[in-house]
């Protein structure tokens, strides 16, 4: 099948796609399998913190993390110790603020970016806090400012207060858009394009990689892992990704069915 990531077109859906996704599963002994939290894992809450892995979905992330044919981590724009707490499973690596925070790795942030960090999140605070709708979340390396809950003209009006307010900052800070969500970070935290990237560098190339993701902060990731297998939560056109599904549902639908090939492919390995 053609990959028509980033062309312009629709991607073809998982369900359509499975037998050569299949394909590749079977030929590889083992796979590494990328996923984002928010808007893939579970359904988006009015507030972050309100937010609670389903049990199944726990059930499913179990097995596969014991599974020794995978290599599982989260990719999350949350901070480790929020994944950790909501994600309390043994064998998952985590990765947050977009990959800034790694287990056992210390974040190296330029002292510049840090203070005009500072005064970005002092501005934001001052000047967005107050609109209705309107949240701004402190995450110590980064700051988001969610609007889920915002009109249209509110979001028009703190959208462009944050553009003027980060202008001066650009040269050290960027901001990325996700689902109802600006996030404002240092330069030096690449996004996770960059941490997928990495850890491809560090796999045999015979390992395939799935990564699974719903907003434009993943698609420096998609783009990454250009010939992988790329599932895009909720249906977009133009995305780097290869495949899609609607929704969280349909994502623990696509784990099961991962997991289900993978023992067949388990038991055929073994019968030979």
């Amino acid at each position: 099948m053609p990959n028509a990531a980033g062309s312009g077109l629709f991607p073809p859906s998982v369900a359509r796609a499975w037998p050569e996704i299949a394909f590749r599963l079977r030929r590889a002994r083992q796979c590494a399998l990328f996923l984002d939290f928010d808007g893939t894992l579970v359904s988006f809450k009015p507030r972050p913190a309100d937010v609670r892995l389903p049990s199944r979905t726990e059930c499913i992330l179990g097995r596969l993390a014991r599974n020794p044919g995978i290599l599982l981590a989260i990719v999350s724009c949350r901070r480790i110790k929020d994944l950790q707490t909501l994600i309390n499973i043994t064998g998952i690596r985590h990765f947050g603020l977009h990959g800034g925070e790694q287990q056992g790795k210390k974040t190296e942030v330029g002292k510049i970016a840090r203070r005009f960090l500072a005064i970005a999140k002092r501005e934001a605070r001052k000047h967005l806090a107050a609109l209705t709708g309107i949240g701004v979340d402190d995450k110590d390396l980064s700051f988001a400012v969610h609007y889920r809950g915002a009109s249209h003209a509110t979001v028009r009006a703190a959208t462009e207060i944050l553009l003027q307010l980060l202008a001066p900052l650009r040269h050290s800070l960027h901001l990325l858009h996700g689902a109802k969500v600006w996030e404002g970070l240092p330069k030096d935290i690449r996004g996770k394009g960059a941490v997928v990237t990495a850890l491809r560098q560090r796999m045999p190339s015979a390992i395939p990689a799935i990564y699974v993701g719903d907003d434009d902060c993943d698609e420096s990731a998609f783009a990454a892992l250009a010939c992988q297998i790329t599932v895009r939560a909720g249906r977009k056109c133009g995305t780097h990704a290869r495949f899609y599904v609607r929704n969280p549902s349909e994502v623990h639908a696509f784990l099961i069915r991962l997991e289900n090939e993978l023992l067949t492919k388990d038991l055929h390995d073994h019968d030979h």
